[in-house]
């Protein structure tokens, strides 16, 4: 028996399929700026919780991810489709074919944002499109004007450094790289910057369950 959680995995590994082959163009049937389906972008200090709570939305929706596009490795805590993962070339090669809206660095590896005519169809019955697309959200917002963009934060900073931590030491990730860029964010207002705020200083089912209040307004 196929469960709603199994099958909220299902659907978002086939948008990923529907990227990777190519077979993810724009029609009026399968309209990316069909207002009757709610589209959240979420965003998040690094620890915040932002992958956990993706993953418990997509078990519990009937969702479409937008993957961001990679050339780094995948990592062993990622387990939502949030990014398609190339190779050095593939990714220089769909730059130049002008298939992305953006692009940025991060160290040795670059990740993109695909232009909107390129993500997967979003087929009837979707209850929720998902993206993560963090500090770049802002320029896909003025395309897709019903996106809305949501912050998940932590009020609890010991909180917040205890969960990066432990992340880093599963994944590999620079603790104190991603720690100082926490701590700049800290100090700016970088929660007015979003539509919606919510909080994961409990458990990510209660921040699930702010996150539904949204999606029903």
């Amino acid at each position: 028996m196929v469960t709603k959680d199994k099958y909220g995995l299902l659907c978002c590994f086939l948008s990923y399929l529907c990227y990777y082959y190519g077979e993810f163009h724009c029609s009026p049937k399968h309209s990316h700026h069909h207002k009757m389906t709610p589209y959240l972008n979420l965003s998040s200090f690094a620890g915040g919780g932002k992958t956990t709570v993706a993953k418990l939305l997509i078990a519990n929706y009937s969702c479409v991810v937008i993957p961001k596009i990679t050339t780094r490795s995948r990592r062993k805590t990622e387990e939502i489709p949030e990014y398609i993962y190339v190779s050095q070339e593939e990714f220089v090669y769909r730059e130049r074919k002008g298939h992305f809206l953006s692009v940025t660095r991060n160290g040795d590896f670059f990740h993109a944002i695909p232009c909107i005519e390129y993500w997967p169809v979003v087929p009837a019955g979707t209850e929720l499109i998902l993206s993560l697309f963090g500090s770049e959200s802002r320029i896909v917002q003025r395309q897709v004007p019903h996106m809305k963009l949501c912050f998940i934060s932590c009020r609890n900073k010991h909180l917040l450094y205890e969960r990066l931590l432990h992340r880093c030491e599963i994944d590999g990730g620079n603790f104190k790289e991603k720690w100082v860029k926490n701590e700049r964010y800290f100090a700016t207002a970088i929660e007015d910057q979003y539509d919606f705020v919510v909080y994961n200083d409990t458990t990510p089912e209660e921040c699930v369950e702010q996150i539904r209040k949204l999606i029903k307004r």
